[in-house]
């Protein structure tokens, strides 16, 4: 099985050497944090846990989730201009960590008019809304991952795009992941990711092509232990594409109580961030909020059950 994940990632990275030049896209569906706790701490994907939505982030992290991890997710983006609804699940079987997610994104975007079509706009032919299109993007993502040496998890995924575009326009794609993480102990981890590492393709069916470029992720997480009872954990997570270059890093922490739950502040580079958490039993509720100015709040609620 090792050897099996070894031969995936030399087969993705040999099938990222085929990048062409293409009209550039950014795959920006796939930058919505499906998990609460991933949006309240600052969109954090590389060393932060996904829960059972894992697949859709930095895949090796599926080696230090519950083997067997259930949830949901929904929310609203830009005031309620989005609703965001997922579903994922973790599984293991021979040495092996597995999970698959399932995410859906859509809205409606105003089409207008000029009362003279004939005309410039002015003053007198001012725009109008004449009616109202649906959008949408949906992703389906399978991932594993394993322990490969000590504190080393290496993983793999695949994804699987469908988009509409205001205008009956729609589109099927694919791309793929790989990531790993290193526990140095148990307060340190270190993680990396290679997103779109074979390209993040499009092929719609007025006959274009689009081409998304990989993106390199990195973050560092370290564990605060000051307070008994309580853990503060700090996250740092940085990104470069080919698209924009290097970004503005992601920072987060949390504060946790053995018995009543967390609460985290987060900030993605661009906007304030933050959640609260509860763990009753086996099962996870999660709430978070970014707020992004004039655009509104975004919201995120999330789910889990694990049965272990």
């Amino acid at each position: 099985m090792r050897s099996g994940l070894i031969f995936v990632a030399v087969f993705l990275v040999a099938i990222s050497a085929t990048i062409i030049e293409a009209d550039s896209i950014i795959s920006d569906e796939h930058s919505i944090p499906l998990w609460a706790w991933s949006q309240a701490l600052g969109n954090i994907r590389t060393i932060l846990s996904w829960g059972p939505m894992a697949a859709s982030a930095n895949p090796a992290l599926l080696t230090f989730e519950s083997s067997q991890y259930f949830g949901l997710s929904g929310g609203t983006i830009y005031n309620d201009e989005l609703t965001l609804t997922a579903v994922g699940a973790t599984f293991a079987s021979m040495g092996i960590s597995f999970g698959t997610s399932m995410a859906y994104i859509g809205g409606s975007a105003p089409i207008t008019m000029l009362r003279d079509p004939e005309k410039g706009i002015s003053e007198w032919n001012r725009p109008y809304i004449d009616h109202y299109e649906s959008h949408y993007a949906f992703w389906l993502d399978f991932g594993g991952a394993q322990r490969i040496i000590n504190n080393v998890s290496f993983g793999a995924s695949l994804n699987i795009i469908g988009k509409k575009l205001p205008g009956q326009i729609s589109g099927l794609g694919f791309s793929s992941n790989i990531g790993a993480l290193w526990e140095i102990n148990e307060n340190f981890k270190v993680g990396s990711l290679i997103k779109d590492i074979t390209t993040y393709n499009i092929f719609w069916d007025n006959g274009d092509h689009d081409i998304g470029y990989p993106e390199f992720h990195s973050g560092i997480s370290y564990n605060l232990r000051i307070w008994e009872n309580y853990q503060t954990v700090i996250y740092f997570e940085d990104n470069f594409s080919f698209d924009s270059g290097l970004s503005s890093p992601s920072l987060g922490t949390s504060i946790t109580h053995s018995q009543y739950g967390s609460v985290a502040l987060g900030y993605d580079g661009k906007n304030l961030c933050a959640g609260a958490s509860a763990n009753p039993g086996k099962f996870n509720i999660l709430t978070a909020v970014k707020f992004l100015g004039k655009l509104g709040p975004s919201y995120t609620f999330s789910f889990g059950y694990s049965t272990k």
